[in-house]
């Protein structure tokens, strides 16, 4: 199998350790074949979504409502973390969110992320949003704070540094080979999942409705 990096993202309802996860994606990247897979789901949080917060990411209750909450979908988060190399833009934000999730759950996880923003300001890209890192090595950016597309655009990210810089390509590629993937060991089928675009769905079929 070919060394495999595994792009996340999340978007959630603030920034402290109270704040829950809202949107997760994950992108697995094939380091010779590039992107091969992806999936992303609005979680239910359990809680409120400041009209600030919302401003930011543009979800509100109404998302999330029919969402599933963070233990029902952990399956497959869990299978998607230990499938490769975790990676992501300012990663740290992620797998910090992402760990208290699992404390929530009575479960330590610990995860050593790939951060593709500090590899961008290392070869000079600039500036450290994930669209000013795009910007500057010439890929062209998706809406920001939407977890799906942040993760993709953070995956292309990774793969231009990689291709311009061979000492972090031999890097990753070694933590890759050493990584062993793990199989889903839930029962039975993955958990479901309830992407943006369904719940945008959603929402504008229940417009159409109140109108009639």
């Amino acid at each position: 199998m070919s060394a495999r990096v595994v792009v996340t993202d999340v978007e959630t309802t603030g920034l402290g350790r109270t704040d829950r996860v809202v949107e997760i994606a994950c992108v697995t990247v094939d380091l010779d074949h590039g992107i091969i897979d992806e999936w992303s789901s609005l979680v239910n949080p359990m809680r409120d979504i400041s009209q600030g917060v919302t401003s930011i990411h543009g979800l509100d209750a109404t998302h999330v409502s029919a969402a599933p909450t963070f233990d029902e979908i952990e399956p497959l988060v869990t299978h998607s973390l230990q499938a490769g190399v975790v990676a992501g833009h300012n990663v740290a934000f992620d797998v910090r969110m992402l760990e208290h999730e699992y404390e929530r759950l009575g479960t330590h996880i610990e995860i050593d992320g790939w951060c593709t923003m500090h590899a961008a300001s290392a070869i000079g890209a600039g500036g450290r949003t994930l669209a000013t890192c795009c910007d500057a090595i010439g890929l062209e950016m998706v809406p920001s704070h939407d977890a799906l597309g942040d993760a993709r655009a953070a995956a292309l990210l990774m793969l231009a540094i990689l291709e311009r810089n061979p000492a972090m390509a031999a890097e990753i590629h070694e933590l890759a080979a050493l990584h062993k993937s793990v199989p889903y060991a839930g029962r039975g089928a993955l958990p479901r999942t309830y992407p943006r675009i369904t719940a945008e769905s959603h929402r504008t079929d229940e417009y159409l409705r109140s109108l009639i």
